[in-house]
C-alpha cells in the first residue's frame, strides 16, 4: 500500500510548486512561502503520513484543518 499526495491551489500558483514530484519539497516550498495549508484532517492513514511530513520539516507552518 501506498499514499498518493495531490496539492492543489490558486492558478497563480503562490507557492512555487508547480510540477514538484517530491510531496516533501512541495510541502517545504509551502511552508518557505508562508502559504497556507489545508489538510483533510481525518485521520486516516493518508492525513496521518501527511502530518509525518510536516514533522520533518524545520519551519513552522499554518495548518488549517476541515472535515470532509
Amino acid at each position: 500500500m501506498y499514499n498518493d499526495f495531490v496539492i492543489v491551489g490558486p492558478a497563480g500558483d503562490p507557492a512555487g510548486i508547480k510540477g514538484m514530484k517530491q510531496a516533501t519539497e512541495a510541502l517545504k516550498r509551502i511552508s518557505q512561502r508562508g502559504s497556507t495549508f489545508i489538510s483533510r484532517g481525518d485521520k486516516s492513514g493518508t492525513h496521518i503520513a501527511e502530518m509525518e511530513l510536516w514533522g520533518r520539516q524545520e519551519s513552522t507552518i499554518r495548518i488549517l484543518v476541515c472535515s470532509l
